[in-house]
């Protein structure tokens, strides 16, 4: 186990290192620098042109990729253009939002995916299957901007059941006030995205029950004369959970990543609205810093999905 884990990670350092030289090249790609069209058309070129060299972005690309790497190693970032801020900083003050929100949404999905899956099969070919055949089509194939708009519609504005914007309320007052708050304010945004996100876990737990019950290793547990409840437990699910664990990882990474669309429309603000708002003001350093953050998020869900999928099926640890 100890090994896997070591070589995943080993294996992590030149895949973060290409990643780092594409976010560079991604970022000097784009048009335009942090300083377009936020002076007077009067300035002087003059003092356009000593604020871009202070700044750096005259020096040589390789010159501003490695002082870029040193300062990254050191955990510095640079500023933000436009907030005048630390980008760490930044990041720091919206990070917990976006963990809070991923978090939630996580246990949503699960707690919805699995039991659908599993009462879809028991079911097979009656009412219940059908309905949630027929929901996760609709969830599916409908935008995910008109049904996050009509949910916010209707309990945010016209039920006025759940608060439209923010992460807890300027009255609330102590840990558990606060807390209290923060719930209250994610329990929205983040059903709702669990709600539309159930289709992989639905369509893989549900073949995967429906195909295993035909298997050898039941029909042999049946034969021995194991109850069917314990035989649809302890072998049948067990065995169909196996790909839902190897995409853990990668489905964390997936809603914490979608979070740029949907805090964005609930005007949540986290690392998600952070990005939506440096890539409208051309904000470099917020953007790199960003694009690095999820890029290397990306590839600790990779290695967590190896070692949870060791970790639930011995025979990949021992291959």
């Amino acid at each position: 186990m100890w090994k896997l884990i070591l070589k995943r990670v080993l294996l992590m350092i030149p895949q973060l290192l290409l990643m780092t030289l594409l976010i560079f090249a991604i970022a000097k790609l784009m048009p335009g620098d942090p300083f377009t069209g936020r002076f007077s058309p009067q300035l002087d070129l003059s003092e356009l042109a000593r604020l871009r060299k202070e700044a750096g972005l005259d020096d040589p690309w390789y010159v501003q990729y490695f002082r870029w790497i040193g300062n990254a190693l050191h955990g510095h970032f640079g500023d933000s253009y436009v907030l005048q801020k630390p980008v760490v900083t930044l990041m720091g003050e919206r990070l917990g939002n976006t963990i809070v929100l991923s978090l939630f949404t996580t246990v949503f999905l699960y707690l919805f995916g699995i039991p659908m899956a599993v009462a879809s099969a028991k079911n097979e070919g009656k009412f219940i299957d059908r309905f949630w055949l027929t929901f996760n089509s609709i969830t599916y194939g409908v935008p995910a901007l008109v049904i996050f708009l009509f949910v916010l519609f209707l309990f945010g504005y016209t039920l006025q059941w759940f608060p439209t914007s923010g992460s807890v309320n300027i009255d609330a007052e102590g840990f558990v006030g606060i807390w209290l708050s923060k719930i209250y304010h994610v329990i929205l945004p983040s059903v709702t995205i669990a709600a539309l996100s159930t289709v992989g876990i639905f369509t893989y737990l549900r073949t995967g029950l429906l195909d295993n019950r035909n298997q050898d290793f039941v029909r042999t547990a049946r034969a021995k004369g194991v109850p069917e409840k314990q035989i649809f437990w302890k072998h049948n699910f067990r065995n169909s959970m196996l790909p839902i664990a190897q995409n853990f990882g990668f489905q964390i990474v997936a809603i914490f990543s979608g979070s740029i669309f949907v805090e964005q429309i609930f005007n949540y603000p986290g690392m998600g609205l952070l990005y939506y708002s440096s890539i409208s003001t051309r904000d470099y350093a917020v953007i790199t810093a960003l694009m690095l953050f999820y890029g290397f998020l990306s590839l600790v869900g990779a290695v967590l999905s190896d070692i949870i999928l060791a970790w639930v099926d011995p025979r990949v640890r021992i291959s």
